[in-house]
């Protein structure tokens, strides 16, 4: 990552007398290293970008070997706090973070990068945008915040007391919708008035999404592995029914789902993709799956060609290898047509990732948060981005 300082280590048998390294950036132009005639070098890229590293190993006879390969430095940032939630919307290019121990919710405009602080009376626990942009719904303990994106600076413009906590939201022009695991029910507020409803189901849904078309829900149950489609009434307010799909109990779900933006297809957190289809009888049909992967996060390109995800091997990952991997797979074929390992270490010795988030901007370009777990010498948060068709 740019501004992040990088080790290379390399070993040769038997031990060469002397090691030279070289770094040749994007611009052409020789870069500096830090002990770059030792095996141990550290290099601080200054551009994002594909770089050229080269090494020469001297023995005592003085005949050399060089090995020369390439190094992909991503723009991004450490952000200075873990988020508690994340929400993004692709037409603004708006990100928002929640954030504490004072209560805030962070706006970063994904293509300039600059941040916006909006405080909020309670941590938040989820983030919605509206699907216009112009709102972020804030769920919180026991109540909800709108703040308000137009005019000259964000600001909460409602807050609106509830009866439990919402933990997972999803949000129309009109309404918030979340689910309460604990009582088995799925709820919603009106964003203007306060105003509230609830439909009990005999389930445990939880990973709420709308439908771009704004007519229906989609919800999860990882204990009793359904995946349910909620009709909403025809103001976009109350729940009317619910349809099970016929497949949901034989393919496994992790208690995730993402839509695709052109409301089409629905991806379950094991890779499982469901058809979608206006009419209840002819919607959530098996389409496939994705390489079997667990999947953190999944968005899709701006063109609807691809999805983009975020997965990794392994809980623990020591090493690269068993790092965090962005993955490109096409919408047609469900088969991997790209890869790229993320730095693991950037997590130094806490060697968990507890958090992601994708997010695929209207200009192509993909953002990738990367959260880890708390440990030594403390959590690191990072934000990168990667350009459209660079390596």
């Amino acid at each position: 990552m740019v501004a992040d300082p990088f080790t290379f280590t390399v070993s040769a048998t038997p031990e060469p007398a002397a090691w030279l390294w070289s770094v040749t950036g994007p611009d052409g132009q020789g870069q500096p290293i830090v002990g770059a005639t030792t095996g141990r070098p550290t290099f601080t890229a200054r551009l994002a970008g594909q770089h050229l590293v080269s090494v020469t190993a001297t023995n005592d006879a003085g005949v050399g070997t060089t090995l020369n390969f390439p190094l992909v430095v991503s723009a991004g940032r450490v952000l200075p706090f873990q988020p508690t939630a994340v929400a993004a919307h692709r037409a603004s290019n708006r990100i928002a973070l929640g954030r504490e121990p004072t209560p805030a919710v962070e706006l970063i405009d994904a293509l300039t990068g600059l941040m916006v602080r909006v405080p909020v009376t309670r941590v938040p626990l989820s983030l919605a945008f509206t699907p216009d942009g112009s709102r972020v719904v804030v769920g919180e303990v026991a109540q909800v915040e709108v703040i308000a994106l137009t005019g000259a600076s964000p600001s909460v413009i409602a807050r609106w007391p509830l009866a439990s906590d919402v933990t997972a939201i999803t949000a129309s022009e009109t309404h918030a919708y979340w689910s309460n695991p604990t009582d088995r029910s799925v709820n919603w507020v009106r964003l203007d008035t306060g105003t509230t409803g609830t439909r009990s189901d005999a389930s445990f849904l939880s990973k709420l999404q709308l439908h771009p078309d704004g007519t229906r829900l989609y919800a999860t149950s990882a204990l009793l592995q359904r995946l349910v489609r909620l009709d909403l009434a025809s103001d976009g307010g109350a729940v009317l029914a619910a349809t099970e799909s016929r497949y949901g109990a034989q393919y496994p779900l992790c208690d995730q789902l993402w839509l695709s933006h052109d409301g089409r297809q629905l991806v379950s957190g094991c890779g499982v993709l469901f058809r979608l289809a206006p009419l209840a009888a002819d919607d959530l049909v098996y389409g496939g799956r994705l390489p079997q992967l667990p999947y953190r996060s999944v968005d899709d390109s701006v063109d609807g060609g691809d999805f983009v995800a975020l997965t990794q091997l392994v809980e623990s990952f020591p090493d690269r290898t068993q790092g965090p991997l962005l993955v490109t797979l096409g919408h047609a074929s469900l088969t991997q047509t790209a890869v790229r390992s993320l730095p693991s270490r950037t997590f130094s010795g806490e060697g968990l990732l507890i958090a992601s988030f994708v997010f695929v901007d209207s200009t192509n370009r993909t953002h990738a948060l990367l959260v880890g777990r708390e440990g030594v010498p403390t959590p690191r948060t990072v934000w990168l981005t990667f350009e459209p068709g660079v390596p």
